[in-house]
């Protein structure tokens, strides 16, 4: 029967051991992930949490805190259980950090004390009740400094709870439950841990009538607190035993019942365990927010570049086409009266620039009012797109301005062109031919002039309408970039890419 027990015993450790396993594993995924997003996440309370449930799960000792103001007789309950005064015990504050009271069989009596960090020191004791106890997993007793020792006591407390696997709330029965430890007893049930009450300084009231009243008064205080469903509490002295209604000794069995067999190991998981529910469900909501985001975003991405692509370029070209169609019919009107000018000589007051400047200012005009149309039209696209992503619940304030326009390059004769208007101009027959055949051969060769300075133009027109187009592409494409930039959905497919890798890696861990 003791072989059948002490291998149930080594069965549960081994158990105990690879489910501590499994938590540091999950902890490590969480760290790496978290690591990764900390710059969209910006949560320092996962963090914490994270080295908490860490620091936790690497302590194979099960911790039992006892939290509470100065002068509750934190340190004379610890005394208590450990049956001799290792810790210092004063009306005046007597502990200013974290003290961990650890059996060792090699303790001397008094016990021997190591400082570990900044904020926590360790007491080895030789303690016949830490012993016992601690026979399927270590015990450590915490003492702590009094919440009402000052902000940097509090904040030395308030750190430590997390790791805590019981949390020993202690008050003195003279001011038991005011307003600081009630705000005080909330805060730390939100870390989700096994919680005792202990009214202590029994002593220090001599009448029963006024120890009933108080014991009353907490347990009504406690009841509202807890909904109903009250930590147990227990009234005692560390100092007189001998006072009626003592609870001292209740206190001790039941704290040892939780510290038996099995169920220590299931309270040193379930710090860690109830750590990681709180992160997981951190992330669970992450990735909804995530997928959400994704959803969104794509969909923001398609119903602006559809308004873009579709609407604002539709209207684009069809004004473009009007703006052609126009400088179409001012070149026909140049070319015709190119080919009307008079036959003078080369003091003709009807010059090809003049021409070429009158064709500039017709056109110029129709550029300006395409120009004018064009940034009330890319206002409106941008206004547009802000109300698409706002729809969408997407929070973007503004789009900066984007100046652009379609800029108009005047058509010049060009010196090519100035050889043609030259030659159209010169008339001066007798000198290179005879009167009647030169007049025929001169014609012959002004017209072939005309008809070169013609195609010149044509093949100017077609070159700028090419840069316009040009233009315009850059325009439209850069209007796109410009939008999706300051909406956050340039890089649509990267970001959808990285947030998809996100959200598998939040699945292996969920």
């Amino acid at each position: 029967m003791m072989e059948t027990g002490e291998t149930e015993k080594l069965r549960s450790l081994d158990t105990h051991e690879a489910i501590r396993e499994e938590i540091k594993n999950l902890i490590e995924k969480i760290r790496c992930l978290y690591e990764e997003r900390v710059l969209e996440w910006g949560d320092g309370d996962i963090d914490a949490r994270l080295k908490n449930a860490a620091k936790n799960v690497e302590d194979p000792a099960l911790l039992v805190c006892f939290v509470g103001k100065y002068n509750a007789g934190k340190s004379s309950l610890i005394n208590a259980l450990v049956g001799a005064r290792v810790l210092d015990v004063d009306i005046n504050p007597t502990t200013d950090k974290i003290i961990e009271v650890e059996h060792a069989d090699s303790a001397p009596k008094d016990g021997e004390k190591t400082r570990l960090d900044e904020h926590i020191a360790r007491l080895r004791v030789n303690s016949d009740w830490l012993k016992h106890h601690s026979q399927m997993l270590k015990i450590k007793l915490v003492d702590t400094p009094g919440i009402d020792g000052g902000h940097q006591d509090e904040a030395t407390a308030e750190a430590y709870y997390p790791r805590t696997d019981i949390i020993v709330f202690t008050t003195s029965i003279e001011q038991a439950m005011n307003i600081k430890e009630e705000e005080h007893l909330k805060h730390i049930a939100d870390y989700k841990k096994d919680l005792i009450l202990v009214v202590n300084k029994l002593d220090m009231i001599h009448s029963f009538d006024e120890i009933r009243k108080v014991k009353e008064r907490v347990r009504h205080e406690m009841s509202r607190m807890f909904s109903g469903v009250t930590p147990p509490i227990f009234f005692t002295s560390s100092v007189r035993t001998d006072i009626p209604g003592n609870e001292l000794e209740k206190f001790r069995e039941y704290l040892e019942s939780t510290l038996r067999d099995r169920g220590i190991l299931n309270k040193k998981l379930r710090t860690p365990m109830n750590a990681l529910d709180d992160i997981v469900k951190f992330i669970r909501a992450k990735k909804d927010e995530e997928e959400q985001d994704i959803d969104r975003k794509e969909r923001a991405w398609k119903q602006v570049n559809a308004y873009m692509m579709g609407h604002f370029r539709n209207e684009l070209n069809r004004k473009y086409n009007g703006l052609l169609s126009d400088k179409k019919e001012s070149l026909d009107n140049l070319i015709k009266q190119i080919y009307y000018l008079k036959d003078k000589e080369s003091n003709d007051d009807v010059k090809v620039d003049y021409l070429f400047d009158d064709f500039n200012r017709t056109y110029g005009q129709r550029v300006k009012e395409f120009n004018g149309w064009l940034e009330k039209s890319i206002d409106e696209v941008c206004k547009e797109a802000l109300k698409i992503v706002n729809r969408l619940g997407m929070q973007v304030d503004d789009i900066p301005h984007f100046p652009s326009q379609l800029e108009h390059v005047p058509l010049r004769v060009g010196d090519k062109g100035r050889d043609y208007e030259d030659a159209i101009r010169s008339r001066n027959r007798k000198k290179l031919f005879g009167w009647s055949i030169g007049w025929f051969v001169g014609d012959r060769k002004i017209e072939k002039k005309r008809k070169a300075l013609v195609d010149y133009i044509e093949k100017e027109v077609e070159e700028q309408n090419k840069e316009e187009e040009k233009a315009l592409e850059r325009l439209q494409k850069n209007l796109r970039d410009h939008i999706m930039n300051h909406l956050g959905l340039s890089d649509m497919e990267y970001f959808k890419e990285e947030a998809e890798k996100s959200i598998e890696k939040m699945d292996e861990i969920l």
